[in-house]
């Protein structure tokens, strides 16, 4: 059941977050000359996260809308926490240890590079153990506050865990009760509320439409492959020319959902984002939205600080930390990953006992 080229959008989201850091709010503050209007869709970070949030919705509730299994549900809920914690616990240690060490430089970078709306925001606090400690495992999940955060990237892991949660409730509602209805309810409520969860709803949407399709079992036809190109290109246009309604996150949500199905009914589409590049970003999408802060507060800023120092333009010192940042987020994302493989297995690990001890103990009423 699991759909491969959810990864692959997961991969090239992580991929524009990326590049909406290190290029839009950074590179192209030092060096305007890099604001073309056809690298806002491809450093659209904002867009990018809900990607994520869409894909979890659909990626969550998909095994269940094709069994119905409650069981499933609960596995995965147990399992959320440590599943997002693990990772995000490392990183943290990872950033305080660079910012002990004295390596943060974007202080520095900020003011020449136009950047202190952004770079200038981060690290204001002073360090402790006591405050990673708290940020990464109750923080960032249920109090995150971004003038106390140790990674600016993080701000998605509350809405993320409480958006899986809403996914995991509305699945155990549907057990007694008919799906849509409870769609229709939910969709009024998050819309009111003016909320990013609105995305996993739409996610799940998106899960109930590619069941539909595999029971058909048919290929996409010309009709469906140009209607499917029509919204992946009214996303992209959206992207570029649309940033007035960027405030609204229901905006947003529509955006993602809408490029998700097109993807969905476009065979082509389906087959750029199952290709090795694709998936080799998707399977590092995780770790390397995770990491890429680190570095560019770090390496990037330090980089840029230290080439203006020896004379060189402004655009020469943005093009070339560009060029020399990317290969390093992708190694620390790569080398990274073993950390997101055990998360997995732990945490998979760790619902599997529970249930297990629950079942015991439940089999003699039986």
């Amino acid at each position: 059941m699991r759909k491969a080229y959810l990864d692959g959008i997961r991969g090239w989201a992580a991929l524009m977050v990326l590049l909406s850091h290190l290029v839009h709010n950074f590179a192209a503050q030092a060096a305007p000359a890099l604001n073309k209007p056809v690298l806002l869709f491809p450093t659209d970070g904002a867009l990018a996260v809900y990607f994520f949030f869409v894909v979890s919705g659909f990626a969550l509730s998909t095994r269940f809308v094709n069994t119905g299994s409650v069981r499933d549900v609960t596995s995965l809920a147990i399992r959320r926490y440590p599943r997002l914690f693990i990772p995000i616990a490392v990183a943290t240690a990872m950033s305080f240890i660079v910012w002990r060490a004295g390596l943060i430089f974007s202080h520095q970078a900020a003011p020449v590079a136009n950047s202190d709306w952004w770079l200038g925001t981060f690290y204001n606090f002073p360090p402790s153990i006591w405050g990673a400690v708290k940020f990464a495992t109750f923080d960032v999940f249920f109090a995150y506050n971004s003038e106390a955060t140790y990674n600016s990237a993080f701000w998605t892991m509350q809405v993320e865990l409480f958006g899986s949660m809403l996914v995991f409730g509305l699945m155990t509602v549907f057990a007694p009760a008919k799906r849509w209805p409870v769609y229709l309810t939910s969709f009024v409520i998050l819309l009111f509320l003016k909320t990013p969860m609105l995305a996993f709803l739409l996610g799940m949407v998106a899960a109930e439409i590619d069941r539909q399709r595999d029971a058909k079992d048919k290929a996409p036809h010309a009709m469906e492959n140009i209607v499917g190109y029509i919204g992946i290109s009214s996303v992209v246009a959206f992207s570029t020319f649309g940033r007035g309604w960027y405030d609204d996150p229901r905006a947003l949500a529509f955006a993602a959902f809408v490029f998700v199905i097109a993807v969905m009914h476009v065979e082509r589409a389906q087959r750029f984002f199952l290709n090795r590049v694709s998936q080799a970003l998707g399977k590092i999408s995780f770790p390397l939205y995770l990491t890429h802060m680190i570095l560019i507060c770090s390496l990037s800023s330090y980089l840029y600080v230290h080439w203006l120092a020896t004379g060189m333009s402004k655009q020469a010192a943005s093009n070339l930390m560009v060029a020399s940042t990317l290969p390093a987020v992708f190694l620390l994302a790569w080398c990274f990953y073993p950390v997101e493989s055990k998360a997995i297995a732990l945490s998979r690990g760790f619902s599997d006992r529970l249930l297990g001890q629950h079942d015991e103990q439940a089999a003699p009423a039986r």
